[in-house]
């Protein structure tokens, strides 16, 4: 009896240690699910008081916490609205003055969660950066893309946010300064959050802000051909984008290169041609030249940087392929691109050799049409100054009717074909990444992760739709307009007029 409970005894007290060493495991181990970090709790708060004290309006559940136990042993915290689709790609909207500066800001902030996810795996749904990362990118995409005028309400919106970001960087509110502690919000240059909305989301938004008396002013039938201008060039950006991801196998170009004129660490066949056309491009309709603000005090615009078309090389594919125009009018650029397209493989993206021959003589071409497009943008931003500076846009002295009928005809064909060939180029490839994705294959171009590069090309041609249909409403209606037009007769030419004329005339 006496051994007996003795055995019990041991038994109980081996029970008692092993319970002790295994508790403490169990309470601050690296067992059972994670939980946030008291700095992370904290910075719910100070966002939250941020938001209030800017008065902008959030979800009840948007910086909130619940509180699980793990078993019986540890409380474990996450959010309570996770930022769990952080990884949609959003269209951007064809109608609003404001789309460019919401793509930019949805674009970068995005970039920032791809980074945060890349370091800290799934768990970082729940961190405060991420979900206040997520609630901008929805203001940006939800809201401020959609604007249509420049009214107060927009204005009000924009300041309340510059405000929210001021108070987020001054280390005299109470709690801004413990932010640093927290996940992701200044961890390193690369991955800082803090520095995204100091550096970029403010810029842009400060800028806007500055030039809002300008943006009130924007009316009448002059406008219509600027936001045609401003729209095509939008495309011709959406064009690049869809070129620098549609065949690369490099790394995921979650925020561009090309279009944000940076050098990618890793390059595709295509990225070299690429940049290089990209450089031109923005030197060119990114130019402070290119506004179609007029201004008495314009520089000469005959000495702008113009792109270098090749009005000899067809755009149209149909034309092409009718002519044979590929091989008798191929330049030795296109070869080289062609050549090292095609020594990728096929199987790389899931095509026959056939299929993937024609899918990269597509995407080639395609360069040819961004040319194409390029030159319409041009025309409707010359005519568009015209109309502002003339108040009439049918000069009979400079321009007759007929050459600025045939000028938006030519626009409408650029941008019509644009998205033909766009279509063509992601149905072909599509065939590729349905194989790829059966077949459980993975890599930059065609992943089983929360992004791929093919999936951003195809976010790129549906924004090129969505700005070409846009693009063809309005020139349809211009063109309209322009058959019925008297055409007045031009009393004088100003300075500005002259040189308007002058760079027209020059391209």
């Amino acid at each position: 009896m006496l051994t007996e409970l003795i055995v019990v005894i041991v038994l109980i007290l081996l029970l008692v240690l092993a319970a002790s060493a295994v508790y403490p495991i169990l309470k601050n181990g690296p067992c059972g699910p994670p939980s946030l970090a008291k700095e992370d709790i904290l910075a719910f708060e100070t966002y939250a008081d941020l938001y209030l004290a800017s008065g902008i309006e959030v979800g009840e559940s948007t910086l909130k916490m619940t509180t699980g136990v793990w078993c019986w042993v540890r409380d474990h915290r996450v959010a309570l609205a996770p930022a769990n689709k952080w990884s949609g790609l959003t269209a951007t909207a064809f109608r609003g003055f404001l789309v460019d500066t919401a793509s930019t800001i949805n674009e970068r902030l995005q970039s920032f969660q791809y980074k945060v996810w890349q370091r800290n795996g799934d768990f970082c749904v729940n961190f405060p950066v991420f979900i206040v990362a997520h609630e901008w990118r929805q203001w940006a995409i939800e809201v401020l893309q959609h604007h249509q005028t420049p009214d107060v309400k927009t204005k009000a919106a924009i300041t309340q946010r510059l405000s929210w970001i001021r108070s987020a960087c001054d280390l005299s509110i109470s709690g801004t300064a413990d932010l640093r502690e927290t996940h992701c919000w200044d961890d390193d240059d690369d991955l800082s959050l803090y520095t995204v909305l100091r550096d970029c989301v403010a810029t842009h938004l400060q800028h806007v802000s500055d030039r809002w008396d300008y943006l009130m002013l924007q009316v009448t039938f002059g406008d219509q051909l600027k936001h045609a201008f401003e729209l095509v060039r939008r495309m011709i950006r959406s064009m690049l984008r869809l070129l620098e991801t549609v065949l690369s196998r490099c790394s995921i170009r979650v925020a561009s290169c090309v279009n944000n004129g940076e050098e990618p660490a890793d390059r595709s066949a295509l990225d070299g041609p690429l940049c290089q056309m990209a450089k031109t491009l923005i030197d060119c309709l990114f130019h402070p030249s290119m506004s179609t603000t007029p201004s008495t005090v314009d520089e000469d615009l005959t000495a702008n940087p113009m792109t270098q078309m090749r009005f000899d090389l067809p755009f149209k594919i149909k034309e092409a392929e009718a002519a044979d125009a590929r091989s008798v009018l191929e330049t030795t650029g296109e070869k080289v691109m062609r050549d090292s397209l095609l020594e990728t493989g096929a199987g790389a993206f899931g095509l026959s050799q056939s299929c993937f021959e024609k899918l990269v003589e597509n995407v080639v071409f395609f360069f040819r049409t961004i040319d194409a497009v390029t030159d319409a943008c041009f025309m409707l931003r010359f005519q568009a100054r015209f109309s502002q500076l003339g108040g009439q846009m049918f000069l009979n002295q400079a321009l007759d009717r007929e050459h600025v009928v045939q000028s938006i005809a030519f626009a409408l064909e650029t941008v019509t074909e644009a998205g033909d060939q766009a279509n063509r180029i992601c149905d072909v490839a599509r065939t590729g990444w349905d194989a790829l994705r059966r077949k459980k294959q993975s890599s930059n171009w065609c992943s089983t992760g929360p992004f791929d590069n093919f999936r951003i090309a195809l976010q790129a041609k549906g924004d090129l739709h969505n700005i070409a249909e846009e693009v063809i409403s309005i020139l349809h209606d211009l063109q309209g307009r322009a058959v019925k037009a008297l055409g007045p007769e031009t009393k004088h030419l100003s300075t500005s007029m002259d040189s308007e004329l002058a760079g027209y005339q020059n391209l």
